[in-house]
């Protein structure tokens, strides 16, 4: 038996289970599914306004402007529409993800979702995903949006989850195939519904009324229209029967979720640069551990000249050319340029890993040492300990990313890090190849490269710690 009917809404009437006064959903989903034009419709119900007093409620503060591809909300806002028997129903509306603007807005939507939920939601009763009924199968973009979704809340929310097919009136019209709808949620538990929006109808039907069209014509718009709205009415009579009926979730995992992705990004980002910093400085290392294993002498540790204009060099015969060699001979220390290497590093104190050493230690060593080949094995050895702890670093970075992307899995729908950089990458693909096709400028196919290079780095990374 259903609690509510098509008439009482109608009359901007809810009917719900004895207590259950106040209801909050979370609206999402790709650019261009209507989002905004949805909420508009559920306002006019909610209000008592029949089909001929329909009004555009859309927040025009809150809209971005631009394209059809491009989001038309700025940012997360939460409006509260009472029915007119005071039951409350709170939707947040959110900017809508994969438009023309690129990752990077998508991260600032992300973030403007999380913090309008820790503002001022402390549970939600669903999560309402809007996706276009009309398209075959999920696409790259949507397959990206979906992840994103799935990334961004908790399982705790899995039976809360529903999903809205516009631009049709009901199943037999969607050409949608249901296989692909994430895994993540159950078979079991699929929450579907469908809208082809009559406010959006309406609109269309009123521009063609001034444009004079033939009577027979504009009679029959309007019994798609009226059609339109008893079809969606009764889908609301759906919608707010499920809603009475699922287990308020509290939020605070959603805002969990957020700021985890955010310390696991911002250690990601910390270890790619790390490690070309300690890339440089292995090679580095590796040199001089080369060239002491190569040096028939090893004795002199002065800085002779540290502001050396020379470039870096393994070949002594060029230092002949420094300032501080007179001839063959060095004006600092007395010994000959076979004896001197351009090595930029100074007889000073570094720390690595967990271990400290000065190398005073090492020159106290090196000074005591009374054989070539002793001299030759400290040296040595204290290049080994340097590279031993960059590893050692990047071992203990790589374990923290480890244990952060365990607890995300474990309390995230999507029950993995890596699968939404997966469709990123592979939305980005597509769009690449879109700009070779239409043969965009080098430097914006460039960019493109870049950012797909990036993402498969911190794939690496994850990888690793895996």
């Amino acid at each position: 038996p259903f609690l509510s009917d098509v008439e009482s809404l109608r009359k901007g009437f809810i009917k719900t289970t004895k207590g259950h006064q106040e209801f909050t959903v979370l609206l999402v989903g790709e650019t261009g599914t209507g989002k905004t034009a949805f909420l508009s419709f559920l306002s006019n119900v909610l209000s008592g306004n029949g089909l001929g007093h329909y009004v555009d409620k859309e927040n025009k503060g809150n809209e971005a402007g631009g394209g059809q591809r491009q989001s038309q909300t700025n940012a997360a806002l939460l409006y509260e529409f009472p029915s007119q028997n005071n039951v409350l129903i709170r939707i947040l509306d959110t900017p809508g993800f994969a438009d023309t603007r690129g990752l990077t807005q998508d991260e600032l939507h992300t973030q403007s979702i999380a913090e309008t939920i820790r503002d001022s939601i402390t549970n939600v009763h669903a999560i309402l995903i809007l996706t276009n009924g009309t398209v075959a199968r999920f696409g790259a973009t949507t397959d990206y949006v979906l992840a994103t979704l799935m990334s961004m809340f908790p399982r705790t929310l899995v039976n809360n989850i529903g999903i809205l097919f516009t631009n049709v009136a009901s199943s037999l019209k969607v050409n949608f195939e249901y296989d692909s709808i994430p895994k993540v949620i159950p078979r079991d538990s699929l929450n579907l519904f469908y809208v082809d929006n009559p406010l959006a109808l309406l609109k269309h039907y009123q521009d063609r009324r001034r444009e004079k069209r033939p009577r027979k014509e504009m009679q029959k718009m309007r019994k798609d229209v009226e059609d339109a709205e008893e079809a969606a009415l009764d889908m609301l009579v759906d919608f707010f029967d499920w809603l009475d009926s699922v287990k308020p979730q509290p939020t605070n995992d959603i805002v969990s979720l957020y700021y985890q992705t955010q310390e696991i990004e911002t250690k990601i980002e910390n270890i790619l640069s790390r490690r070309k910093t300690i890339s440089q400085e292995q090679r580095r290392l590796v040199d001089i551990r080369t060239k002491i294993s190569r040096a028939k002498n090893v004795y002199c540790h002065s800085n002779c000249h540290i502001e050396c204009g020379l470039d870096f060099t393994n070949d002594s015969r060029k230092l002949i050319g420094c300032s501080a060699m007179n001839g063959q001979t060095c004006k600092e220390c007395g010994h000959s340029y076979l004896s001197h290497s351009h090595f930029s590093v100074l007889w000073q104190e570094e720390v690595y890993g967990t271990e400290t050493f000065t190398d005073e230690e090492t020159k106290r060593q090196f000074d005591n040492a009374t054989t070539n080949a002793d001299r030759k094995r400290v040296m040595r050895e204290t290049v080994e300990r340097k590279l031993a702890g960059i590893q050692e670093d990047i071992s203990n970075a790589t374990e923290g990313v480890s244990a952060l992307v365990e607890g995300y899995a474990s309390l995230s729908l999507s029950g993995s890090f890596t699968s939404h950089i997966h469709t990123t990458i592979k939305l980005l693909n597509v769009n690449l190849e879109t700009l070779r096709h239409n043969a965009s400028p080098p430097t914006t196919i460039e960019q493109m490269e870049q950012s797909i290079a990036a993402l498969h780095d911190k794939l690496a990374v994850l990888e690793a710690a895996a």
